[in-house]
């Protein structure tokens, strides 16, 4: 069984986020491996975003791993 990463960008200040944006380049071979991956992409996005934005819209990221069919079956 293989886990997809996918983010989702939110919003403190609106109280919402966005449709979570899958990270289909990548597969994780367990849980573990793509919760950290999550940690991880998490803080390279929140760089990634221009600060007075991430600040005034008090910007935040969430994510979720899910069980992935790779290939049409379960990896």
């Amino acid at each position: 069984m293989k886990f997809a990463l996918s983010m989702i960008l939110c919003s403190g200040l609106a109280n919402s986020c966005l449709d979570p944006l899958p990270m289909t380049d990548v597969y994780y071979d367990d849980w573990q491996s793509c919760i950290i991956a999550g940690y991880e992409e998490s803080i390279k996005k929140s760089n990634e975003v221009d600060a007075t934005d991430f600040n005034q819209y008090k910007l935040f990221l969430k994510f979720i791993c899910q069980e992935s069919k790779v290939g049409g079956i379960s990896a």
